[in-house]
């Protein structure tokens, strides 16, 4: 039987390394030796297209069954190509399955567990590099930031791009991505500009996971995961019309990097379990000499991508490569049983659970770890329902050898602690679940079993769904209830750490941030704790954890700085202040965050024309993206002088951070401009939702612009986010009381002091509610309330004479003296 091969070509051997030596022999034939190199070499290899899917179920492929799915452009290239039914995964997180087609080696191999441990990259060699050395021009573009450069993919491309836009209308606990529209917006240009040199592309698609929202047309489609995934061809057969204008032929590759838990096993996602509804993924190969609608149901996994990439190219394989050329199994000459290797080790790595490792050839497939290990026959039990490792104990004894020869899962896991190099990024993973927060369990208690708690990660995941929709306190509440089990607590209090910050709750924020710092290390939740104190104002505290932090600070150094300072000046100490921000422009003096601070505090200490100046001159010399905080500098000290259209002007309109927009919302304010003010706020709401101190900017120019319905409404949202607060209830009672709902005015107000006895300003409130109802009696014992927790309090005093001069009562003559001392002299009582 012959075997198919492409028409490729290995890497010329260097005539130099065949034995010859410099000299004037050498020099004598150099022509000949070149142009006999040269006559020998084959010509270039195919064009490579690597297609990776996030987060795709096999099952959800028209090619593979699914009366339900719209995927005609992934049908059409399985018909033109072959079809890998029974193609399988080692992990069920992108980063190590990405890294496990980049080099063909599994994560035992390569070291990279979870989505924030890059363990082993730079030390290992990947597809890009290899074509790289042979000539091809490489390119990946990534959708999601879980591929970031900064993990180490981006080895041997030319141009990786994984430009991530991050809305703010984006909460914390999605992904950064870009759809999929987004990818070939980036990729098609590139492949019109690539020339005739051949490539290697990489295209990954991210839209699939979860949460799902499918854009139209394709929303109509009764399951959203099925809707994505329709999107996704649509952007797939896009990108395949580009390639085929190539003349070169192209070898395509399409894979999923895993699956898809929809409530199997418990699982609703991913990442937690390793049975097949993860590790199941579509694969697909076409291209010149690969037969026409093969579909072929052996055993194969992504290990076996990277070698028929290369093999097909005519390059060697990588040193360690576990997996097979897939051309070979289509040509009947593939291993007749090969062994595969899954885990699953991020709970273990996140949250202290048990790591899940085990083995799987052509039909059994063995969880070794944890104990009771799982034996399924995925034959005839495809849902993985029955457990049959007592019944064949023989089939149990050849896999655990199998495993044992090949040395499948030897290699020890990551470091926990190894956090990634950037911090921003390590923040943003680690409120996904993605970064090591685990505590040891305690003594004498075994870790907790994945199979046994994936539930209780499904509940964490539906709260912060409810928050991603903007139901920020149904999850606040389901969460704090779920913090209650050991076994999820880390992750909970991961989850719940930015909501309270979101919501405003920054004494909860701070207190969840103590619990989960681990260490002098861990600096992404020291940062956070900074941040929460600050925000609490709780500055002495958050000295202290700046101080710590700046002994083990490396990347993010010249910002913990700002933020010390920023901690001073809060407190009240400017001198304080400026010798932090000494410090940090030591380290940089360009820092456009420390020059700015330091400018600010030295413009307001009386010298503002020369501040401002050394401001603009910093912002001609920094990039836009990077000056928002020069820019906020300017616009606040302009301000202060009273130029507040040439502070606006500094402001940016198009492309502005949340801050800058802020600042021009009170701006506006200021200038009387409150309907625009208000237009603006209400923007920042729509791109942020739950942003607190948006809406209570927001509440008060209601109220400024004498709209009490309006600030009623917002002051509903405030409620909600902060039921606790009894600022709030007052306020929402004012505006209750604005628009003549007495009633309600009266329940927010008592809601007031119920939180909060000594708020004189409830009782004050009540009491003119009183009187304006004609009871004088509840309002005289309220009034009293009010000046006893609040004994300057004017108005109390003012209303508390009227009642006693009424009466001809001589305790009339004391209040109205101190309403009168409260009202800066002026009499409290009109004449009559």
């Amino acid at each position: 039987m012959s075997t198919l091969r492409f028409a490729g070509r290995r890497p010329a051997r260097s005539c130099l390394a065949a034995g010859f030596r410099p000299g004037w022999l050498l020099l004598l034939f150099s022509f000949l030796l070149s142009a006999a190199c040269e006559s020998s070499s084959p010509g270039p290899g195919p064009n490579v297209l690597l297609v990776t899917l996030d987060t795709t179920r096999a099952d959800r492929l028209g090619a593979m069954g699914y009366a339900g799915a719209r995927t005609p452009v992934l049908d059409a290239l399985a018909r033109r190509g072959v079809l890998f039914e029974k193609a399988y995964a080692s992990s069920s997180l992108t980063l190590p399955s990405h890294t496990t087609i980049l080099t063909g080696l599994d994560p035992d191999q390569h070291g990279v567990h979870d989505n924030a441990h890059s363990q082993a990259l730079p030390s290992l060699r990947t597809l890009a590099e290899e074509f790289q050395s042979a000539g091809y021009r490489t390119a990946a573009f990534v959708a999601a930031v879980v591929l970031d450069r900064s993990f180490g993919l981006d080895q041997g491309f030319g141009l990786y791009d994984d430009r991530i836009v991050r809305s703010e209308a984006a909460f914390d606990f999605e992904v950064g991505s870009r759809d999929a529209a987004e990818v070939n917006a980036a990729v098609l240009p590139w492949l019109e500009g690539v020339g005739e040199a051949p490539f290697f592309l990489w295209v990954h698609y991210y839209d699939v996971h979860a949460p799902r929202a499918a854009p139209p047309p394709h929303d109509s489609l009764e399951d959203p995961y099925d809707g994505e995934l329709a999107f996704v061809d649509a952007a797939i057969g896009q990108l395949l019309e580009q390639v085929e204008e190539h003349s070169r032929e192209t070898l395509i590759v399409v894979a999923a990097d895993h699956g898809e838990a929809l409530g199997e096993h418990g699982e609703t996602t991913h990442g937690v379990l390793a049975y097949d509804a993860t590790l199941h993924i579509p694969m697909i190969l076409a291209g010149p000499d690969l037969p026409e609608g093969r579909r072929i149901d052996e055993f194969v996994r992504t290990v076996d991508v990277a070698p028929t990439i290369l093999k097909a190219a005519g390059l060697a394989p990588l040193p360690g490569m576990r997996g097979q050329d897939l051309q070979d199994v289509v040509a009947g000459e593939g291993d007749e049983n090969p062994l595969g290797y899954f885990e699953s080790l991020g709970p273990s790595l996140n949250l202290g659970w048990q790591p899940i490792r085990g083995v799987r050839d052509s039909r059994w497939k063995l969880t070794l770890e944890p104990l009771p290990p799982e034996l399924y026959d995925t034959r005839e039990d495809a849902a993985e329902v029955e457990n049959r490792f007592e019944r064949f104990p023989d089939v149990v004894a050849k896999l655990q050898q199998a495993a044992k020869d090949e040395k499948l899962g030897s290699v020890a896991p990551a470091d926990p602690h190894r956090g990634h190099t950037d911090p921003r990024l390590q923040e943003r993973l680690e409120s996904l679940g993605y970064v090591a927060i685990a505590s040891k369990p305690p003594e004498g208690q075994a870790p907790t079993d994945p199979r046994r708690y994936v539930a209780a990660i499904g509940l964490v995941e539906v709260s912060r769904a409810l928050a991603t929709e903007g139901h920020y306190g149904d999850a606040i509440d389901a969460l704090e209830i779920l913090g209650n089990a050991p076994v999820i607590r880390p992750l909970v209090l991961s989850s719940l750490g930015p909501l309270y910050t979101r919501v405003g709750r920054f004494d909860d924020a701070a207190a969840v941030y103590r619990e989960l710092v681990r260490g002098p290390e861990d600096r992404a939740n020291q940062r956070k704790l900074a941040l929460a104190l600050l925000a609490a104002e709780q500055f002495a505290e958050a000295d202290i954890v700046l101080t710590s932090l700046l002994e083990v600070v490396d990347s993010d150094r010249e910002e913990v700085l700002v933020l010390a300072a920023s901690s001073r000046l809060a407190a009240g100490d400017r001198e304080a202040a400026l010798a932090w921000l000494s410090r940090a422009l030591v380290e940089n003096p360009r820092s456009p965050s420390a020059l700015a601070l330091d400018a600010t505090i030295r413009a307001a200490q009386g010298d503002p024309a020369l501040q401002l100046e050394r401001v603009k001159v910093a912002l001609a010399q920094t990039d836009p993206a990077r000056a928002a905080d020069l820019r906020l500098a300017a616009a606040e000290i302009l301000a202060d002088l009273g130029q507040d259209r040439q502070a606006l002007e500094v402001l940016r309109t198009e492309g502005a951070d949340r801050r800058e927009r802020m600042m021009r919302a009170e701006i506006l304010a200021r200038r009387g401009r409150l309907e625009d003010a208000i237009s603006l706020y209400q923007q920042l709401l729509a791109d942020t939702p739950g942003t607190f101190l948006v809406y209570e900017a927001l509440a008060d120019l209601h109220q400024r612009n004498e709209d009490p319905a309006s600030a009623c409404a917002v002051y509903d949202i405030l409620v909600s986010l902060r039921p606790e607060n009894p600022g709030l209830w007052l306020n929402r009672g004012g505006c209750h009381a604005a628009l003549g709902e007495r009633p309600a005015a009266r329940i927010d107000y008592e809601k007031s002091l119920a939180l909060d006895p000594r708020l004189a300003e409830g009782y004050l409130n009540l009491a003119l509610l009183d009187l304006a109802e004609g009871n004088a009696t509840d309002a005289e014992a309220r009034l009293l309330e009010a000046v006893r927790w609040q004994p300057g309090n004017a108005k109390a005093h003012f209303h508390l004479a009227r009642i006693y001069k009424d009466r001809a009562d001589s305790r009339a003559a004391f209040h109205a003296e101190q309403a009168s001392v409260g009202m800066g002299g002026l009499s409290p009582l009109p004449a009559r």
